[in-house]
């Protein structure tokens, strides 16, 4: 999946909880040892709502684009099987 955006009308009724929570168990229900992500440095409330959901921060990125705009980024990862 990539790029999931909730419209402002639509916050606060459960839509990403209820996807990340999907995301989860899916991955746990089929082997998966990891959900790796990533999300922009100045969404501070998605970030949030990613580390108390059990992700970490374990990279900083810069993504550039062709057209010279570029974001900063973290990647981050919630491991779901002990390695």
């Amino acid at each position: 999946m990539s790029k999931l955006y909730i419209l402002k009308s639509f916050r606060g009724l459960k839509i990403g909880k209820t996807a990340l929570e999907y995301v989860n168990e899916f991955a746990t229900n089929n082997g998966i040892e990891k959900i790796e992500l990533i999300v922009n440095q100045h969404n501070q409330n998605t970030i949030d709502i990613y580390l108390k959901n059990g992700f970490k921060i374990v990279e900083s990125l810069i993504n550039s684009f062709p057209n010279g705009h570029s974001v900063e980024d973290y990647k981050m990862e919630k491991i779901l099987i002990a390695e």
